[in-house]
């Protein structure tokens, strides 16, 4: 079949190449075959031109015939005359062809001309001959013609050509066959080196440079589904607080689980009434919280409520939730210098924006510098005051602690150390940026567990680990080796616990839609399109807005039918570049009311509070059209909290694709924040969109989302962990042994 495909082309080409080329070919052999014959007629005339005189005497007509009759026995000539004049030959063989006269004047030397006669094409050679007493040639002399057959060339030219194209064609299929064969040789043998190189990561003299970027990509599929099928049995269940319990009450019964994060998961603060306690709105709080309900572990993170020394005690130890207890809560007060040099400083003006793609640019002093390490031996301080084991499994969250896995590996050499870094990671070229992005990387490989959001974030970080320190990459197990450190480098798309509505206290959603709307006096048959976002600037908050300006400006059938509702939740104000993204969303979305407002309807609707989670879902659940418009964002829960808040199978969600959420939610309005145009369009295409394809699309999400919720994501990790653990303990027990042998050999021997 190989051959045939192959064949059928090259039989094609040649085709069309001898379609032009052997016209060309017998033109040039009927050239040279003219050629031939204008020799022999020179040679029959010089073999008589002597005995002229002779030969051609008046005497005996008949007997010059005969003469005549036996020069043109020579093979191929058709006739040869004597001239006196014009008309018929004077002298001639007896078979001269009748239609052949001889020219009027005699040329002063040979002329050669092609003719058809009676008998085919000839050629007919002429030839003067010279005065006997002058032995000049003039326009009267006498003339002797010889006359060719030029049909045996015509012959022998289509016989060229058939046997020119039959060896044309039989070389080609012998040559065909053979590069066939050798290709599929050369074939084999290159793939045989691949797979060797995909298996063993060796790269042998027969695998081609250009080939490794390949066999990479192979080697990353082949871990992503051999992923898959070893957590198959994760993925079956449909996972909750209590199936994640029992999962780790039976693969990690004595362990403890000590999470880390800089924000808290409850905030209380002081009322005319007492104490009061909130959940913060925050993408981290969201995965983590469900986690450390059903883990029974303690929290460690940095407290920020007014009244949360009041709700601790002497050691900032609390149980939470203040509802239903389950896990501890130790926090931790820091300094405003601390806040400054470590918060504000080097973690959101160095760090965010360096692994942000946003093109705003990192600041990183040496003072901020030895803050964040200071802040981060302060955390290690309350893992050490707080383990009860020598081998907790710590679970530490995103870019404020860098530098924290490996001073819980210098305290505690058996523990399992899990960093999840819920940002985006920049390339190696980016990172180099950072002054002290040496002791970061290998602060973060003494984790054995590096997560990140997806597979090309792990791919960022390992070229990093390659292109500025000395270790051992491995990239078909996505592992690094870096002296003792052995750290595994793995993507863990995050996500939401699956709401519960009644326990939440959302009501339905026609109920949520008159909520919004009486909340915001707006038309209760406007579309309602909805951000929810933090007041940053990675969240892309001005470029929908322009979008949502410029969609009024091309559509002006929709002004008064539709609002643009944005949640902006305050972050960071006191950094300039989260100030002046506040002024700029302020800015745009002031223009844009008074350039489209009118009495009883607002453009946009900007809302620069804090909300709940419950009211979040509230205006998720009340929305129509929901925007994610993020310039780069590791994942971006928001996107699968709207998909899960539609249980109505109802809303469109326009995604960014330089969000983590968009490899995930692939039946969400993909687009490009940048492209002004493309969000525009967008937004025109949601408001629009049948109420079919908005279930279809949805169902498919929820469905996503619910098997893939936050617990599944847990469940990943800790099973990792689980695995490391127990084979730090099989280490463990087979050194312990060893030693044990050898200590008996010692004793025997003495």
């Amino acid at each position: 079949m190989i051959l045939f495909r192959f064949l059928v082309p090259l039989a094609f080409v040649l085709s069309l190449l001898a379609y032009f080329l052997l016209p060309q070919t017998d033109r040039l052999f009927l050239s040279w075959s003219e050629s031939d014959l204008q020799l022999r007629s020179r040679l029959v005339f010089s073999s008589v031109e002597e005995s002229l005189p002779e030969v051609f005497t008046p005497q005996d007509e008949r007997r010059l015939t005969h003469r005549l009759t036996q020069f043109a026995q020579e093979g191929g000539i058709v006739g040869i005359g004597y001239c006196a004049g014009g008309g018929r030959p004077k002298y001639r063989n007896s078979d001269f062809p009748s239609d052949i006269r001889c020219p009027s004047t005699a040329p002063l030397k040979p002329v050669f001309k092609k003719q058809k006669s009676k008998n085919g094409r000839v050629l007919i050679a002429t030839f003067p001959i010279k005065d006997l007493q002058t032995g000049k040639v003039s326009s009267a002399s006498n003339m002797l013609l010889v006359v060719h057959d030029m049909a045996y060339a015509e012959k022998r030219s289509t016989n060229t050509q058939r046997y020119l194209l039959w060896f044309v064609l039989g070389v080609s299929l012998i040559a065909a066959t053979v590069i066939v064969i050798a290709s599929r040789l050369a074939l084999r043998r290159w793939i045989l080196t691949v797979r060797d190189f995909v298996r063993t990561g060796q790269r042998t003299k027969g695998l081609p440079r250009e080939t490794i970027s390949i066999t990479r990509e192979i080697q990353q599929r082949i871990r992503k589904l051999e992923r898959e099928q070893q957590r198959l049995q994760l993925w079956c269940a449909q996972w909750s607080a209590e199936s994640l319990y029992d999962f780790i009450s039976n693969n990690l019964p004595s362990e403890q689980i000590i999470a880390v994060s800089y924000r808290e998961p409850y905030v209380h603060g002081k009322t005319s009434k007492g104490l009061s306690w909130t959940t913060p709105v925050s993408g981290l709080v969201s995965a983590l919280e469900p986690i450390m309900k059903a883990c029974r572990g303690t929290w460690v993170a940095v407290s920020s409520g007014d009244a949360d020394r009041d709700a601790a005690d002497e050691k900032g130890i609390l149980m939470v939730p203040p509802n239903a207890p389950c896990y501890r809560l130790k926090r931790l007060w820091l300094t405003k210098e601390q806040e400054t040099g470590f918060y504000e400083g080097f973690a959101n003006e160095g760090l965010w924006p360096l692994c942000s793609l946003v093109f705003v640019k990192p600041r990183f002093r040496a003072s901020d510098w030895e803050t964040y390490r200071d802040v981060n031996r302060m955390f290690l301080d309350a893992i050490v005051a707080e383990a009860k084991t020598s081998s907790p499994i710590v679970f530490i969250q995103d870019y404020h602690f860098g530098l924290l896995p490996r001073m819980v590996r210098e305290r505690f050499p058996d523990a399992v150390i899990v960093i999840f870094w819920h940002i985006t990671w920049p390339n190696s070229e980016t990172l180099s940026i950072l002054p002290w992005r040496e002791e970061f990387l290998e602060s973060l490989l003494a984790a054995d567990i590096v997560g990140f959001h997806t597979q090309q974030l792990c791919n960022n970080f390992l070229d990093c680990v390659d292109a500025h320190i000395e270790a051992l990459v491995d990239r078909e197990h996505d592992t690094v080796r870096h002296g003792d450190d052995f750290c595994m480098i793995r993507p863990y798309p995050i996500s939401i616990a699956w709401p519960d509505f009644q326990a939440l206290g959302v009501p339905s959603l026609s109920a949520c839609r008159d909520e919004i709307v009486s909340m915001l006096n707006l038309d209760p048959k406007n579309k309602i399109v909805l951000g929810v976002e933090r007041m940053d600037y990675i969240k892309g908050i001005p470029e929908r807005l322009r979008a949502f300006d410029a969609f009024l400006e091309q559509h002006s059938e929709w002004k008064g039918k539709v609002s643009f509702v944005q949640i902006a939740s305050p972050s960071r104000s006191a950094i300039r570049a989260y100030a002046d993204v506040d002024r700029e969303v302020e800015g745009i979305a002031a223009a844009v009311n008074a350039k489209y407002g009118r009495e009883g309807w607002t453009p946009v609707c900007l809302l620069k509070k804090t909300f709940t989670q419950a009211d979040v879902y509230r205006f998720y659940r009340a929305a129509d059209v929901c925007i994610v418009s993020s310039l780069h964002d590791g994942m971006n829960l928001v996107a699968k909290e709207f998909v899960a808040g539609r249980d109505d199978n109802r809303g469109v969600l326009i995604l960014s694709q330089f969000s983590g959420s968009s490899r995930e939610l692939v039946d969400a309005v993909i687009v490009n924040p940048y492209d002004e145009i493309g969000l525009t369009r967008s937004i025109e295409r949601a408001l629009t969109m049948g109420p079919e394809e908005q279930e279809a699309r949805m169902k498919s999400m929820r469905e996503h989302t619910k098997a893939h919720n936050v617990f599944a994501w847990a469940a990943q990790i800790l099973d990792d962990a689980g695995r490391l653990h127990q084979r730090r303990r099989l280490n463990e027990l087979l050194k312990k042994e060893k030693n044990f042998n050898v200590s008996e050999e010692e004793g025997e021997a003495s």
